[in-house]
């Protein structure tokens, strides 16, 4: 179907017709979980968020959020007090690592995770040690041991849609270089896996008994409810879950863009 798209306007292509911010929200009240996949680099993705966090969290001031770009445990206590207005965003950025651990400019975050300190709503980092990570990028899953391999719940469960998507998302490489594409492969699936176990499992636990959840990771991690939507629910099977991966529309004029899936 095609349409066409004013700017300003937000196009649901679920159903074809304009939203609004206010309307998102009020869709994902009846959500246990809300799973926004970002492109990294894309400010308007990132105001998009923070806008919709805004609404969210006026609405229930409860709301979780929960980030692929922070780590579950070791980065909750600096994540708890940016959540109390508690030091500055050099306090955080020092305290987590940010440019130890990520090669993007922590100023596509900021929006977002200002409207998080306006509101007061609690932040939770989602993701494993990216060391972890690596040596399964590297080894394979045999890489991990008995006890690292329990964090990544459900990780060999095979989901051949979500292995075709993930080649897509890779091309030629993936089609040319097999046992690389495998490693690579079982990583991706270890992210997906660690970040639903990880907001699920604080979903569950006494301070988020009763919380509803905002999951923020990359488009790859979200898209078609592949990634960690089909790993959230293989823990929890009714879970209501609403998956949003905002695009912004280019004009002609604007000149072509790469796949954002390969930047």
């Amino acid at each position: 179907v095609l349409r066409t798209v004013e700017a300003g306007q937000i196009l649901d292509t679920r159903t074809g017709k304009e939203v609004t911010i206010a309307k998102i929200a009020r869709r994902a009240a009846n959500a246990d979980v809300v799973i926004v996949g970002e492109y990294h680099d894309s400010m308007a993705c990132h105001l998009f968020q923070r806008d919709l966090i805004r609404e969210i969290g006026k609405m229930n001031p409860e709301t979780v959020v929960g980030f692929e770009f922070f780590q579950q445990e070791k980065h909750d206590a600096a994540l708890a007090a940016w959540s109390r207005k508690e030091g500055s965003e050099a306090d955080l950025l020092r305290a987590t690592g940010w440019y130890a651990g990520s090669s993007m400019h922590y100023g596509y975050t900021r929006p977002v995770m200002q409207a998080i300190r306006e509101a007061g709503l609690t932040a939770i980092g989602l993701n494993a040690p990216r060391a972890l990570v690596h040596r399964v990028a590297g080894g394979g899953l045999d890489a991990l041991g008995p006890g690292e391999r329990r964090r990544f719940a459900h990780v060999e469960r095979k989901n051949p849609q979500h292995r075709h998507f993930i080649q897509q998302v890779f091309g030629a490489a993936a089609l040319r270089l097999p046992p690389w594409f495998e490693r690579i492969y079982a990583a991706q699936t270890c992210w997906d896996a660690v970040m639903a176990v990880s907001m699920r499992a604080f979903l569950a636990s006494r301070p988020g008994k009763g919380k509803k959840g905002v999951i923020i990771a990359g488009a790859a991690h979200v898209a078609h409810g592949l990634g960690i939507p089909f790993r959230y629910r293989l823990g929890k099977r009714r879970a209501r879950l609403l998956t949003i991966v905002p695009v912004r529309v280019k004009t002609g004029d604007e000149g072509a863009e790469e796949h954002p899936m390969l930047k």
